[in-house]
């Protein structure tokens, strides 16, 4: 019998999501205004974007094997990181811009340790039915900590923020270090047979994460910031925008995320993928091309909506009985390193007004997608 998570597991899951993601996009939003404020450069937000995925990905898949192979190591590794996220958010209130990209890169490194262990931790607990419905909720939760932090940013400000960031971080991950680690029954061997006939390919997967790297990189809260202030948004007006597109997004996105998520084969999840990337494609162009803040309100919702609803299917087709920590530390490396190199390009193109290149940009890798979904299985 497939194992049901109880609901205050699952609930102490998302208090991390919520807790951690309001920690990371409030000491990531305060300091880019900040920076942002003094050097008036796009492109130095773009490094701070990249240098945090940077350190991400390349940890990525390695706490994902960690989660494989030694599951009680993996929670102690998540806790420590937790911390180290916390402590190195108080840096930012001693040390000058310049240095936060070293500072940004270090979080990101202990980011791609903490965050792959919890959501493999939370595979490892559901259902073989719940996964997906999980896994939607815990990006949902995630996604409402943004905005609770996009909304506190603009009326409060410098240290009290950084130090709100920091207390959440080390408070986090003792929600669920207490839980116990739960293995897929030997008895389920036919169940895996049946479902890696389902599952998509390795390269498959990448080429996603790929897809996913661009939509992160769009609304990455460095970039964003810039790109909002350089339109001539103040603190609070960028603050409203961020947190009214978010809730709208979150309005419309999680009741979505949790139909989409309930698709559990490849051809149903290829329709869906294809639908939300041609969104994503029409809300982009409008959002790097306006001025107009109904328009950015909108734009940004829609792109919010698509990556609610886009990362929840491609972790559950990462998905395996026996090497979930590897595929979804797979899928969480491709994801920061594309978000990362995309973040440098689009914050270049911006810095030299060269924004129809981004459109370009969106449309080629849009393209991408549809001649790699003929290949689906």
């Amino acid at each position: 019998m497939a194992r049901q998570v109880h609901t205050r597991e699952l609930l102490s899951f998302l208090l991390v999501s919520f807790l951690g993601t309001f920690a990371g996009q409030l000491v990531k939003a305060e300091t880019a205004i900040e920076s942002y404020s003094e050097t008036r450069s796009i492109l130095l937000l773009s490094f701070f974007a990249s240098s945090y995925v940077l350190g991400r990905g390349i940890a990525a898949l390695v706490s994902g094997k960690i989660f494989d192979v030694r599951p009680k190591k993996a929670k102690i590794v998540m806790l420590i990181s937790f911390v180290f996220m916390g402590l190195i958010s108080l840096l930012y209130a001693l040390l000058d811009v310049p240095f936060y990209a070293i500072l940004r890169l270090m979080s990101g490194i202990f980011a791609g340790f903490a965050w792959p262990i919890v959501q493999s931790m939370l595979l490892s607990i559901s259902g073989e039915h719940e996964k997906s419905t999980n896994m939607s909720l815990y990006f949902v939760s995630g996604g409402i900590g943004s905005i609770v932090a996009y909304t506190v940013v603009g009326f409060l400000k410098g240290i009290f923020n950084i130090l709100l960031a920091a207390l959440l971080f080390m408070v986090a991950p003792m929600l669920i270090f207490c839980h116990k680690i739960k293995r897929e029954e030997k008895s389920q061997k036919k169940r895996h047979a049946l479902d890696q006939n389902m599952q998509v390919s390795v390269l498959t997967l990448g080429i996603l994460s790929v897809e996913l790297g661009l939509i992160s990189a769009m609304l990455a809260t460095d970039l964003i910031v810039g790109l909002l202030m350089s339109k001539g948004f103040t603190r609070t007006a960028l603050s409203i925008i961020l947190s009214t597109a978010s809730t709208l997004g979150m309005i419309i996105g999680f009741p979505l995320s949790l139909v989409l998520a309930r698709i559990g084969d490849v051809r149903g999840s290829k329709k869906i993928i294809i639908a939300l990337s041609a969104i994503f494609l029409i809300s982009a162009f409008v959002f790097i091309e306006s001025t107009l803040t109904i328009l950015l309100v909108l734009s940004i919702s829609a792109i919010k909506i698509v990556q609610l609803s886009f990362r929840p299917i491609l972790t559950a087709l990462a998905k395996t009985s026996k090497t979930t920590g590897i595929r979804v530390g797979i899928v969480n490396s491709v994801h920061n390193i594309s978000t990362m190199v995309l973040s440098i390009d689009i914050g270049y193109l911006l810095e030299i007004q060269a924004v129809r290149c981004i459109n370009i940009l969106t449309v080629a890798i849009f393209l991408c997608i549809l001649v790699s979904s003929k290949n689906w299985k």
